[in-house]
């Protein structure tokens, strides 16, 4: 697997994606390690073709992963 890039907004550096940093920063959300750690992962794999993101895309994504996981808890 390539590594994905960040491109942070506004002054366009680029960062290496790292599903422990997206875990870390969902525990300090409030939710669980196994929570974090299995949402962090499902992040990383709708990412897999993709070489590059930017950080408003990324929270899309997060937020849509974090909205599906919620659905299928609730139903």
């Amino acid at each position: 697997m390539s590594k994905i890039i960040v491109k942070t907004e506004p002054n366009g550096d680029h960062i290496p994606f790292f599903r422990g940093i997206l875990t870390q920063s969902l525990v300090n959300a409030g939710i669980d390690f196994e929570d974090a750690y299995r949402l962090a992962q499902e992040v990383k794999d709708n990412l897999k073709d993709i070489p590059e993101i930017s950080t408003t895309a990324l929270r899309v994504k997060v937020a849509k992963v974090i909205e599906s996981s919620l659905r299928c808890y609730l139903l």
